[in-house]
């Protein structure tokens, strides 16, 4: 048996999806809260429920500059207008915290003619 999919969680990151996957927005999300990695305090963050390449379910919880990007590829702050509106995923690493990490940044689906 294959333990890779026990180990991957229920959010989108770096294990559960690859550069190129397509991330469709399903819902107009929560608000949750987690332990900041720097500061070590608490803060509110969006949950958004989303589906990686039509068929896994996760949720989606965006950075502050993340949810920037977000805003600007759908032309809109309000998380509402979101659903169903798709977004090409890229893994970029950055330091945080003194810490190497993989993030999932959104980029606008290029249609070509």
């Amino acid at each position: 048996m294959d333990t890779n999919e026990f180990t991957k969680g229920d959010y989108l990151n770096e294990k559960t999806c690859r550069t190129g996957d397509i991330v469709e927005i399903l819902g107009e999300g929560e608000v949750g809260e987690i332990k900041d990695i720097a500061s070590g305090k608490l803060k509110p963050v969006l949950n958004l429920p989303v589906k990686v390449n039509g068929q896994l379910e996760l949720t989606y919880t965006p950075t502050r500059k993340t949810l920037t990007m977000l805003q600007d590829i759908f032309k809109s702050a309000d998380s509402a207008t979101w659903i169903g509106q798709k977004f090409q995923v890229k893994i970029k690493e950055m330091e945080v915290a003194g810490k190497e990490l993989k993030v999932v940044r959104p980029s606008a689906i290029i249609v070509k003619a």
